[in-house]
């Protein structure tokens, strides 16, 4: 492919590749202002390939001082080539002559296309493209709302669910411990919350929400080196509102929107009208533990509620996109399945290395998966470098 031998072969930056023929792509461009930010060296490399390859075509622009006037001329110029105004020869008057470089038909968005859809399926299998761009189609839309989850806060030093409660779930004897952690590797949070809660000498169900409240104040951590989570790639995603299962406030600190209860939304309609930015805590605030939904009972009692059941039904032109879950916990299962009696149409869920078993069961529950190569992965990518990609995939225009 063109734009890899550009980037491989020359050792270009992918983006400064790209941003060229974006550039190119808009229309005739010079080849002073197409250069800006290469060396020569770079800059001839790009341009020859470009050329050669019959995705641009090369020509001139001379400036005649008689007639104050420019003149597209697509032939060499020789000594002997005139100005077409003032009869002048170019080479041998003060006519400046710049090179010019335009689109030579669609081929620059197409090969952009086609790049683009390569690298990406470098992270993705083939299978899932489909959902990828039907997602990039619905962002464009504006009809997609993230739904985030823990995971998308462990790059801001906190744990994922069962990682929570393990960290906080202390002060048990040594065979208690063990079956408390043998229900979290089985992915039975709500067993090991209850369980803990009937053992522990120390700890009631709101203590226990205060111990996670202070656990979250004392680790997490506002990166401000962007390239190290994925809030900000979400945030660019511009959708009209959040919903979060997250106690933190993560989207608050890198957004400055406002954040709110589900059961403070006392009309849904106006809020519907206006939402713009704003983030919805489902499962509560750690600065505020006595409204975080942590057992069994707490989470009935929330998915039971009537503002619920009004959000989803009002949402019905919108479409889910899940990150930050596993589908190997009953914490995420649970959520889905008491939200599938209220969700119309079909939702995204944004997965790494799902495992087959669970793929047709998400695809029965009107979930599209997006299921992302994490082990299979030979560029070294990291879960947040992958998402990255993606994100970059289905946000561009082009």
């Amino acid at each position: 492919m063109l734009l890899e031998q550009l980037i491989n072969d020359f050792q270009l930056n992918e983006n400064h590749v790209i941003k060229i023929i974006d550039k190119i792509g808009n229309g005739i461009i010079s080849e002073k202002k197409l250069l800006r930010g290469f060396n020569d060296v770079e800059c001839e490399a790009i341009l020859k390939v470009l050329v050669e390859g019959g995705v641009i075509k090369e020509s001139y622009r001379y400036y005649c001082p008689i007639d104050d006037d420019f003149i597209d001329y697509d032939g060499i110029i020789h000594d002997f080539v005139e100005c077409e105004n003032c009869g002048s020869k170019l080479l041998q008057n003060e006519h400046k002559i710049i090179k010019i470089y335009q689109n030579n038909g669609n081929n620059l968005l197409n090969l952009i296309q086609e790049y683009k859809n390569a690298h990406i399926l470098k992270f993705i299998d083939k299978s899932y493209f489909l959902n990828l761009e039907e997602l990039k189609n619905d962002i464009k839309n504006g009809t997609v709302v993230p739904f985030l989850g823990a995971g998308v806060s462990i790059p801001l030093g906190l744990p994922n669910w069962s990682g929570l409660i393990e960290n906080c779930g202390v002060g048990l004897d040594n065979e208690q411990d063990e079956e408390f952690k043998d229900y979290l590797k089985d992915g039975k949070i709500f067993d090991a919350i209850r369980y803990f809660l009937d053992h522990s000498k120390t700890y009631n169900l709101l203590k226990f929400k205060e111990k996670i409240s202070s656990y979250i104040d004392e680790k997490y951590v506002k990166e401000n080196d962007h390239s190290k989570h994925n809030i900000l790639d979400i945030v660019n995603l511009n959708p009209d509102f959040y919903i979060t299962t997250n106690y933190d406030s993560a989207l608050k600190d890198y957004t400055n929107n406002h954040q709110l209860l589900l059961q403070e939304i006392t009309n849904m309609q106006a809020f519907l009208t206006n939402p713009k930015g704003k983030i919805i805590h489902l499962h509560g605030m750690d600065y505020r533990p006595e409204t975080m939904i942590v057992s069994k009972e707490d989470y009935d009692e929330m998915y039971s509620k009537e503002s619920l059941k009004n959000l989803f039904s009002n949402i019905l032109t919108k479409k889910l996109m899940f990150i930050g879950y596993s589908f190997d916990d009953d914490y995420f299962v649970e959520m889905y399945e008491s939200l599938i009696k209220d969700l119309k149409g079909e939702h995204y869920i944004i997965l790494f290395d799902v495992k087959e078993q669970y793929e047709k069961k998400l695809l029965e529950s009107n979930l599209k998966v997006i299921n992302l190569k994490l082990k299979k992965n030979r560029e070294n990518y990291n879960r947040v470098g992958i998402l990255k990609e993606v994100f970059k995939f289905v946000s561009a225009d082009v």
